[in-house]
């Protein structure tokens, strides 16, 4: 049989599909810049300027618009999806076949997520490590593999 290897009781091993190896690297690379994003908390530099922040306030109230006020949520948010990403890449190189599905729904997550309220250059490299990630588990070989 071709790709497999001998073990004991006559029974055949799969090897490891490389196509797994790099999704997973992909979805690695999605957890990790996803803490590193919360981690440095910063902005993609859209937050107004405090003048035109005064003149919201001054027609809609003080409460229409703040400044620099980011708060806690977007820390957290990103840190879920970094732990996320990175348990269930665990999960799918211990061969968990379920694994694949979540993790197209939190790359998902992720790259609207980043897109909104992180910036573009983040989204970008959520969005190629999602299709990247997701196109390479869809091999035979992998199907194969996860499937026992």
């Amino acid at each position: 049989m071709t790709g497999s290897t001998p073990a004991e009781g006559g029974q055949t091993k799969q090897k490891f599909p490389w196509q797994l190896i790099v999704a997973a690297l992909a979805w690695a690379a999605l957890g990790v810049t996803s803490l590193i994003e919360a981690l440095s908390n910063t902005g993609s530099g859209s937050e107004a300027d405090s003048g035109s922040v005064q003149q919201v306030q001054g027609s809609l109230g003080n409460s229409a618009a703040t400044v620099g006020e980011k708060g806690g949520s977007l820390a957290a948010v990103l840190i879920l999806i970094g732990i996320a990403a990175l348990l269930l890449t665990a999960l799918l190189l211990l061969g968990q076949g379920w694994a694949r599905m979540a993790l197209q729904v939190v790359g998902l997550i992720a790259v609207i997520y980043f897109a909104a309220t992180v910036g573009w250059i983040p989204a970008l490299i959520a969005m190629v490590a999602m299709v990247v990630g997701s196109v390479l588990l869809l091999s035979a070989k992998v199907t194969r593999y996860l499937a026992g």
